[in-house]
């Protein structure tokens, strides 16, 4: 008899756990968010680096777009807002940013409380499922307006080149909006010395609002395809910028770290 019970104990634990691994779907998240979103986040969280068919500059890239499937909920963009900063968590942790391991963490974590951690298996990624959902992400762009990726993504991050150019020293480490035409320049000076040009290329950005230019650094391994276009010509871009402390001298120009671009 104890033989049995501690069996039935034992079953019950074990069904217990499971369940806890993989939760079921809220009944307020539509099942094509919850989808989306999990096949997002199993990809963030396989990418193990180049070898990967995974491309984590165009994952990252179009993960902010999840958002725009539909007019969610709190609790939709509870979960698509946390998958985004899990896919750029995971793009920090690789290419070495600062809190980029811990940002990839807490991401993760707060997914997961969401998904269950059994969500998260790779068996559970779909067969070439990053072509299908980036053809919907593209597709679901095509709204009126106040759904646009570019405005949306300015909205995001309200501080303007314009502000930090006439406020520099009190806005070092802080995001920025930088939107204009790039052109491949060779000025490297201050911070932004020789010493970085085997990892950075630089950009010579005249911003759309008539704003003076700025020269900004991109990184090569992370930003190969703008490098290459670059190289064709005269590109538009809108990049998420920012001066790091680290590497402002008192006197330079409009000098900037590019985080994030798209063109």
């Amino acid at each position: 008899m104890k033989k049995i019970i501690f069996g039935l104990i034992v079953c019950v634990v074990f069904i217990s756990g499971c369940s806890s691994r993989m939760k079921e779907k809220p009944a307020d998240i539509s099942l094509d968010i919850w989808d989306d979103s999990i096949q997002y986040a199993i990809m963030a969280d396989q990418y193990k680096g180049t070898d990967s068919d995974i491309d984590l500059v165009e994952l990252m890239s179009t993960a902010g777009k999840l958002k725009y499937l539909k007019d969610q909920n709190k609790n939709e963009q509870d979960l698509t807002n946390n998958v985004r900063n899990m896919v750029v968590g995971k793009f920090e942790e690789y290419y070495g940013y600062e809190n980029g391991v811990e940002n990839f963490k807490e991401a993760r974590k707060a997914v997961v409380s969401i998904i269950g951690e059994g969500m998260l298996n790779k068996k559970n990624l779909k067969d070439d499922y990053a072509n299908g959902i980036s053809k919907k992400l593209e597709a679901a762009e095509d709204k009126p307006e106040g759904y646009s990726y570019k405005k949306a993504y300015q909205e995001d991050h309200q501080l303007k080149a314009k502000d930090v150019q006439y406020d520099m020293v009190n806005n070092l480490d802080k995001e920025f909006v930088l939107e204009g035409t790039a052109s491949l320049d060779d000025y490297y000076n201050y911070g932004f010395d020789s010493s970085i040009e085997s990892s950075y290329f630089c950009a010579r950005v005249i911003p759309d609002d008539g704003s003076d230019s700025w020269y900004v650094y991109v990184h090569r391994k992370s930003f190969g395809k703008l490098f290459e276009a670059l190289k064709s010509g005269d590109v538009h871009v809108t990049t998420t910028s920012k001066i790091p402390s680290n590497r402002f001298e008192k006197g330079q120009g409009n000098m900037a770290q590019v985080q994030q671009v798209r063109w």
